[in-house]
C-alpha cells in the first residue's frame, strides 16, 4: 500500500515479529510472512532458517528504514533516503516498492526544476528575506521591493501579512515594520484591520503583547485616531498609563524600549552576569525561578513566565546561563526548542550537547517556522534528521506563518506539495489570500487541483464560500480545475460571480 510520498506494506499490527535479519552486521527482527511475500530475495534466503545474514551496505543502519516495512510501519520517502531505498529495493527484489521510490524520485526531479526557474515561490521567499532582516540602513531598499512587488490589491493583502507575522518573529523591529506598511495606504489599512481584530476579540490576558505595540506605532505615526480601542482599552494597563499625567513620558519610553524592565529579566536578557550574581546574593533568589512579565516586553513567546535558564536559553545569555546550570538550576525539558525560537547558534549548540534533542523534536520545527530561522530548519534537518516530520503538516505552518523560505526546504526534503489527505495546500493558500502561491501550486504537475477537504469541498469551492473575488477569478481560467461547482456553494458562487 502507497501513496506518493509514502510507502506501506501493512497495517496489520497484531502479526507477530519472528525471524531475523543480518544486515552489515546489524540484526533487524521482521515478520516473516510480510518479508517473504514482499522481497523476492528474503523469500530465497527464508527458505530453510528464521535468521540469515547478508553482507549489504548498512554503516550507518540506513536498513532500518526497509525492515520497518516487514514491521507493518510507514516509510517517508524523502532526498536524504529515496537513493539507498531505490538501490536497496532493487537488489532485495521488493518490486512494488522499487517503483514507489523510482517514482517519488520523477517527482522529485521535477519539483526541483521548477524551483530552479524563477516563480512564484521565489518573489514570495525573497521578499519574506527583505522583510524579516528590514533595518534603517535597509529600509528605502525593502520598500522599492514591496512597491514592484505589488500588482493588485490581493498583494498588498500579502504584504501585510507578511509584514504582521514579522512583528512577531522580529518584535524589536515593529516600530520599523509599523512604518514600512505605513508607506502604502493599502497595506497599512489591512495592517491595522489584522491588528484591530485580534484587540477586539481576545481578552487581555490572552492578547499577544506585539498587537498592543503594532497599535501603539499606528496611532503615534497617525495612522489610526487615538480613541480607535476605547472602551476596551481604559481596562489595560498598557493604554491606561498612556493617559496618567504623572507618568506618560516614562511609559512611552519604556514602550519603546520594548524590554521587561525588572531587574533579573534584564540582566539575563544582556547576559550581564555580574549583576546577576549581585542580585543573587542581595536578594532571596530562587536559581529554579520565573522571570516575571510585563507589558513593556515586546515579545510574547519569552513573556510567559519562562525559567530563567529558559529566558537565558531564549537570549542566547552564555554567561548567565552557565552560571545558573553550574550553580543548580534544574535544566528545563524545552531549553531547546526556546533556543532555537531566540535564533542564537552558540546557545543552541551547547544545549545540544547536554539535551536529549529528540525530546523537543515537534516545537522545534514549529519554532524554527514561527521565528523564521531557515538556517536552523536547515542545520535541524542536516544534525538530527529525525526532528523534521510530518512534512506536510509543517508545510502547512509555513503558508499560516509566512514562512515561505522553509516551505521551500520542505519541498526540497520531500514534502507533498499536495498537502495532507482531506487538507490540501491549496485550500490552506486560499484562505491565506495567498494568489501567488495558489499559482505555484498548480504549476507542479502532480499537485491535484481539485483535491478536497474533509467536507468534500475543492480550492474553488473554498474560494467561492470565502468570497474571494480575484482567486476565484483566476481559478476559472484555470483548465486543470474542474468548474462544476456543487452543493451549498453552488447559490454563492452564482450570486457573487456569475449574477
Amino acid at each position: 500500500m502507497s501513496n506518493q510520498f509514502r510507502f506501506q506494506i501493512s497495517k496489520d499490527l497484531n502479526q507477530v515479529l519472528n525471524c531475523a535479519i543480518f544486515v552489515g552486521g546489524h540484526r533487524y527482527p521482521l515478520i516473516k510472512e510480510l518479508a517473504i511475500s514482499n522481497s523476492g530475495l528474503i523469500k530465497k534466503l527464508f527458505e530453510s532458517s528464521n535468521e540469515v545474514k547478508i553482507d549489504y551496505e548498512n554503516e550507518n543502519k540506513e536498513f532500518q528504514c526497509i525492515a520497518n516495512l516487514f514491521c507493518c510501519s510507514v516509510v517517508t520517502f524523502n532526498k536524504r533516503n529515496i537513493a539507498y531505498i531505490i538501490k536497496t529495493s532493487q537488489f532485495f527484489e521488493m518490486d512494488e516498492l522499487f517503483e514507489s521510490a523510482q517514482n517519488f524520485q520523477k517527482r522529485m526531479n521535477h519539483l526541483e526544476k521548477i524551483l530552479s526557474q524563477p516563480n512564484e515561490l521565489s518573489n514570495l521567499m525573497k521578499l519574506e528575506s527583505s522583510i524579516f532582516s528590514i533595518s534603517e540602513e535597509t529600509f528605502l531598499n525593502v520598500k522599492t521591493q514591496i512597491s514592484a512587488f505589488i500588482q493588485s490589491n490581493f498583494d498588498a493583502n500579502l504584504v501585510a501579512r507578511i509584514i504582521f507575522r514579522a512583528c512577531f518573529a522580529r518584535s524589536p523591529q515593529i516600530s520599523l515594520l509599523v512604518k514600512l506598511a505605513g508607506e502604502n495606504d493599502d497595506i497599512c489599512e489591512k495592517l491595522s484591520e489584522m491588528a484591530l481584530n485580534e484587540f477586539n476579540e481576545k481578552k487581555d490576558p490572552f492578547l499577544p503583547n506585539e498587537i498592543n505595540f503594532i497599535l501603539f506605532y499606528l496611532i503615534e505615526d497617525g495612522k489610526l485616531p487615538s480613541d480607535i480601542l476605547m472602551p476596551k482599552a481604559k481596562t489595560m494597563p498598557f493604554w491606561v498609563n498612556l493617559t496618567d499625567r504623572e507618568n506618560h513620558l516614562q511609559h512611552i519610553e519604556l514602550i519603546k524600549i520594548g524590554e521587561n524592565p525588572d531587574d533579573i529579566p534584564n540582566a539575563i536578557r544582556h547576559d550581564d552576569c555580574d549583576t546577576l550574581q549581585l542580585l543573587m546574593k542581595t536578594s532571596n533568589f530562587d536559581l529554579n525561578g520565573r522571570a516575571t512579565s510585563s507589558i513593556y516586553e515586546c515579545i510574547s513567546f519569552i513573556n510567559k513566565k519562562q525559567t530563567y535558564v529558559e529566558y537565558a536559553a531564549f537570549f542566547g545569555s552564555i554567561k548567565c546561563f552557565k552560571y545558573l546550570t553550574l550553580n543548580g538550576a534544574r535544566f528545563p525539558r524545552y531549553a531547546f526548542e526556546v533556543s532555537l525560537a531566540g535564533g542564537h547558534v552558540e546557545m543552541i549548540r551547547l544545549i545540544a550537547q547536554q539535551q536529549e534533542v529528540e525530546s523537543s523534536y515537534n516545537n522545534s520545527c514549529f519554532n524554527t517556522i514561527l521565528f523564521h530561522r531557515k538556517e536552523l530548519f536547515d542545520w535541524l534537518i542536516l544534525n538530527h534528521p529525525n526532528a523534521v516530520k510530518n512534512y506536510e503538516i509543517l508545510a502547512q505552518k509555513c503558508i499560516d506563518e509566512s514562512s515561505y523560505l522553509i516551505f521551500e526546504s520542505l519541498l526540497m526534503e520531500g514534502a507533498n506539495p499536495n498537502g495532507q489527505n482531506k487538507n490540501p495546500l491549496l485550500i490552506t493558500a486560499v484562505l491565506n489570500d495567498n494568489l501567488r502561491l495558489l499559482d505555484f501550486l498548480l504549476k507542479i504537475e502532480f499537485v491535484d487541483p481539485n483535491a478536497k477537504d474533509k467536507n468534500d469541498n475543492t480550492v474553488l469551492h473554498i474560494a467561492c464560500a470565502e468570497e474571494k473575488e480575484e482567486i476565484v477569478k483566476f481559478l476559472m481560467s484555470n483548465p486543470k480545475i474542474d468548474k462544476n461547482a456543487k452543493g451549498v456553494f453552488k447559490y454563492m458562487f452564482y450570486k457573487v460571480f456569475i449574477n
